[in-house]
């Protein structure tokens, strides 16, 4: 998938974007808070090379830009997008937070924990094909593996994290969205 292609979908992901520059895509990306290129591909005769993105793309860009309309920071974007997808380290306060073990937190980490549930519910709206506001509720915890705290999230009706599988209370969730909205 192509830079071009990888901002038009995720424009129809979030029409409110608007007008988004390569250059600003690009410059998003070196600042991690969406995918860079998997590989850059000569178009050959001198016509330069083009970026192929990975499938995810679309959805990564429709939910940072998603944030920054909602005056996240760049910085706060990347940091969010990371510890959703591969965990925060344990000793941080957000992740004491999490998992229980610290209740007072300053407003720099209020406003991540704030940041992080945002993108990890925008993001699975996304990649759902879905706007970024969902009406029903979601289904949270915090899993404390190899020396960093995996949030997970899952959303009933859209979808349901596989280390939620069999919990009795998101399964009747799940149902009950999904008779009420339907099933796509």
């Amino acid at each position: 998938m192509t830079l071009p292609e990888v901002i038009e979908q995720a424009r129809a992901l979030y029409p409110e974007m608007g007008e988004l520059h390569p250059e600003t895509a690009r410059t998003w990306a070196k600042r991690d808070m969406w995918p860079r290129a998997l590989k850059q591909v000569g178009q050959g005769q001198g016509k330069g090379r083009v970026g192929i993105y990975p499938d995810d793309s679309p959805a990564e860009l429709a939910t940072a830009a998603y944030l920054m309309g909602l005056r996240y920071t760049q910085a706060e974007i990347a940091q969010a997008r990371t510890w959703y997808l591969e965990g925060i380290p344990e000793g941080e306060p957000v992740a004491r937070a999490l998992t229980g073990a610290e209740q007072a937190l300053g407003r720099k980490e209020r406003d991540m924990l704030k940041c992080l549930r945002l993108y990890a519910r925008t993001l699975i709206l996304h990649r759902a094909g879905r706007c970024a506001i969902w009406p029903f509720g979601e289904f949270r915890t915090a899993v404390t593996e190899a020396g960093r705290v995996l949030y997970a999230v899952s959303l009933p009706g859209v979808w349901t994290d596989p280390r939620h599988a069999g919990e009795a209370e998101l399964d009747r969730a799940d149902s009950i969205v999904r008779e009420i909205h339907g099933e796509d």
